[in-house]
């Protein structure tokens, strides 16, 4: 069976593109599979390992017929669409007549959590989310909704792979990571990090991550005064060292799909604090077992949580230790056969 998966850009580094280069590998096993980036040059190196037939980069201008060609001539019977909220939509709008060819079924792979759009939006998303053969989502929550518009779907978590990491010392390190992007809610961090460093001075910050918000988190830092806490260190090709040396993983997003990084730092048994935005961090954090997650916008009760796991060592190597249990349910194995089994239907 031939099976594309279309990605607006395979060459980045988030969380989007290891999920695109994680299903190519699970599904490459049983059939072909053609990447279609609708961004990028031949001549551009991918951040993750792509396992693939063909993979066609196409310009951010590409037309309609060139991916209806593509679909055509490779004989693709089914395609992964993974959208970080407007592709499934366009990608419906430049190709709808693709969408009654009968012998093609269309995925959408929503990473980003449906509740998170505007009214308006949200309204659009689910009128053409009923055109696709299935969607699939990260969350229960999207889940939900979806199953109230009578859409099919099927949740299929992001995988980790537990690292058994042996935390047995402190090290007064925090650890963000993220695209420097209004998303990601930096702004609220530095200023939840400017009160905890007040009484804990000698605690550090590192934010791994670039994008346009970095001039105006830097100033923030200025701002507050404390440049000295926080490392604004850009992208970070090898995020393993961060995780091994943290004490804490902070996260305050305003909204997410089902964060990567949140994952990646439960995998190092991190314990983690996050807002409880829409979608994404209630269902990996097991709170006052792992982790604890905050009301959305609670910025002071963030920084007593932050607080107390600083000072309390029982229960912060207790919410280590428990990690070993919570993160079974995002198993690689478990996950891969879900790709599996959707890749086959």
């Amino acid at each position: 069976m031939n099976i594309a998966i279309i990605i607006k850009n395979m060459h980045g580094y988030a969380g989007t593109e290891n999920i695109a280069s994680f299903m190519s590998r699970a599904i490459s096993q049983y059939h072909k599979v053609f990447m279609i980036s609708l961004e990028g040059n031949e001549n551009d190196e991918s951040f993750y390992e792509y396992h693939f037939e063909k993979c066609f980069k196409l310009s951010s201008s590409c037309s309609r017929k060139n991916i209806q060609d593509i679909i055509k001539s490779e004989n693709i019977t089914k395609v992964f669409v993974i959208s970080m909220g407007k592709l499934s939509v366009s990608f419906f709008l430049k190709n709808i007549r693709l969408f009654f060819d009968k012998k093609i079924k269309f995925f959408s792979c929503e990473h980003v959590s449906i509740k998170s759009f505007s009214i308006f939006k949200r309204f659009i998303k689910i009128i053409i989310l009923r055109y696709y053969y299935k969607v699939i989502c990260l969350t229960n929550t999207d889940k939900n909704v979806l199953d109230r518009f009578g859409i099919s779907n099927v949740v299929i978590e992001n995988p980790i792979t537990f690292k058994s990491f042996d935390r047995v010392l402190r090290t007064k390190k925090a650890l963000a990571v993220g695209r420097l992007s209004n998303q990601k809610g930096f702004e609220r961090l530095l200023l939840i990090w400017s009160e905890f460093i007040k009484t804990n001075p000698e605690w550090i910050l590192n934010i791994a991550g670039d994008g346009d918000e970095f001039k105006n988190l830097l100033n923030l830092c200025k701002l507050y005064s404390i440049c000295d806490s926080v490392n604004l260190l850009g992208k970070v090709d090898q995020l393993d060292k961060l995780y091994q040396t943290s004490d804490l993983f902070l996260m305050t997003s305003h909204y997410e799909g089902l964060p990567m990084a949140l994952l990646e730092a439960k995998s190092w048994s991190l314990p983690c604090i996050a807002f409880d935005c829409p979608t994404g961090p209630k269902e990996i954090i097991e709170d006052n077992v792992d982790g604890f997650l905050i009301e959305n916008g609670d910025l002071d009760s963030f920084r007593e949580a932050m607080d107390l796991l600083a000072s309390d060592d029982e229960l912060y190597f207790n919410f280590v230790h428990s990690t070993k249990f919570t993160h079974k349910k995002f198993s690689v194995d478990i996950i891969k056969e879900k790709w599996i089994i959707s890749s086959n239907e």
